[in-house]
């Protein structure tokens, strides 16, 4: 029994580093302006309309109220 683990347990292993491999080349680096983008952004994606129409309005408000 013993002398068909050991085997598997090798294969299991060298698959694990062939994978990790793969996945390691499919990744994009990450660039700078991607960074920034998902630095500014918060909310989903969708949601992005929504918060910038209450920022407007907010805005509004303010500028009424001060002035």
């Amino acid at each position: 029994m013993t002398s068909n683990v050991e085997p598997a347990l090798r294969e299991n292993l060298r698959l694990r580093h062939q994978l990790a491999e793969e996945i390691a080349k499919a990744e994009e680096p990450v660039t700078m302006s991607h960074n920034i983008d998902k630095w500014w952004r918060f909310g989903r994606p969708e949601d992005q309309p929504l918060i910038l129409a209450l920022l407007l309005v907010l805005i509004a408000i303010s500028l009424y109220v001060f002035l």
